[in-house]
């Protein structure tokens, strides 16, 4: 979880550069980025970070959709924007063959199904109802919001062509603060406040839930359930404020191992994606998963993941030919792709080598599933 969190914290640092011309360097606008971040989780808990979430969902909402169609409008309309961007970037897969396009776009898929924070999140509603409304709402919102930043993206990389090329902005790729360069360049005062106000609101949502998260597993997971079974709210809640810091500056620390956000992001998200997910989604649609099975799919994408970039930085290569292009099977781009055969290759064979779960383990998962079923037929 340090990993999204350190995108964040990096992310943080250039809104901070950006809104105020340059006078807080990327570096501070990092740190104060993290301490920010990592005060608000400890102090406020699930409850103030789910009502601030409320708040952080309508800033971006408005931010996002006010940008797309300004940008769009005041630049000539979709056909000048559109013929502005280079014909390699107008084909389905954008230039790249099949595999990069999986390598990319699993990790992201993945993410969304085993991401912890949203089930935290789904937990503390307070009905199975209200549950289900902020799933169909979550769907919902995703699909137009996620698809109306990367318009906004796609615009902004045909109207500031020069980004792609520049690499003194901050420091990195300025291609990767597209947003918010049309934040701060493109739009009028109001509507670029609004959108890096949106930008702000990305990073305290993403960066509180993904220290809260980890936080919760160390506390009830760890803590309570094995090292203190009788301990205290106030011990938990001590413990896991201290988590939080410690979890925050860890973040911190591994921010000087990648160069850009999207290899960030991707190893990230490859980590969740290729361990968790998997295990979530056969407890929910698989009876013959077992508890070994689970373990050794968590383990298994874990230490795929970990040991290709080892034993990459270490001078390894794991390029691989096929079809005549060269793959890197150890890059962000395709990292995923072997973690992912290895996981559930694991799960599949372990449970089917281990004792099947008794039924009242998997039978609440398939109850409701099955009355439905019988009712249709009948």
């Amino acid at each position: 979880m340090a990993a999204f969190d350190r995108n964040t914290h990096r992310g943080g640092g250039w809104i901070l550069n950006i809104v105020t011309d340059g006078a807080i360097s990327p570096t501070q606008g990092m740190f104060i980025t993290a301490a920010t971040i990592i005060l608000f989780t400890a102090v406020a808990g699930m409850v103030s970070i789910v009502s601030v979430d409320i708040i952080n969902g309508v800033v971006i909402a408005l931010g996002i959709l006010f940008a797309l169609p300004y940008l769009v409008f005041s630049n000539g309309g979709i056909d000048a924007v559109y013929g502005s961007l280079p014909p390699e970037l107008l084909s389905p897969m954008g230039g790249h063959n099949i595999l990069w396009v999986v390598g990319v776009a699993l990790p992201t898929f993945l993410l969304l199904f085993g991401e912890s924070g949203m089930y935290q999140k789904f937990f503390s509603a307070k009905s199975a109802g209200a549950a289900r409304k902020a799933v169909v709402g979550m769907v919902v919102g995703i699909m137009v919001i996620e698809t109306a930043f990367a318009l906004v993206a796609i615009a902004g990389r045909s109207i500031y062509p020069d980004l792609m090329s520049e690499t003194s902005i901050l420091g990195r790729a300025a291609s990767e603060t597209v947003i918010l360069f049309v934040a701060r360049n493109g739009l009028p005062a109001i509507g670029g406040a609004v959108l890096l106000a949106a930008a702000i609101a990305i990073v305290l949502s993403s960066g509180s839930t993904m220290l809260l998260v980890p936080s919760t597993n160390i506390t009830r997971d760890i803590y309570q359930r094995f090292i203190n079974p009788n301990s205290t709210d106030a011990n938990r809640l001590r413990l896991q404020r201290i988590s939080i810091v410690v979890l925050g500056g860890i973040g911190l620390i591994l921010l000087t191992q990648f160069d850009t956000v999207l290899s960030m992001a991707l190893y990230a998200y490859s980590l969740v994606g290729a361990t968790l997910t998997p295990v979530l989604m056969a407890a929910f649609f698989w009876k013959r998963v077992t508890p070994q099975g689970g373990v050794a799919c968590i383990a298994g994408g874990l230490t795929t993941i970990i040991s290709l970039m080892i034993l990459n930085r270490a001078g390894l290569s794991f390029e691989l030919s096929v079809g005549g292009t060269l793959f890197d099977f150890a890059s962000s781009d395709y990292i995923v792709i072997p973690a992912v055969l290895v996981s559930v290759g694991l799960l599949v064979a372990v449970s089917y080598l281990t004792p099947a779960s008794p039924e009242e383990k998997w039978g609440p998962f398939f109850a409701k599933a099955d009355s439905i079923k019988s009712a249709d037929e009948a």
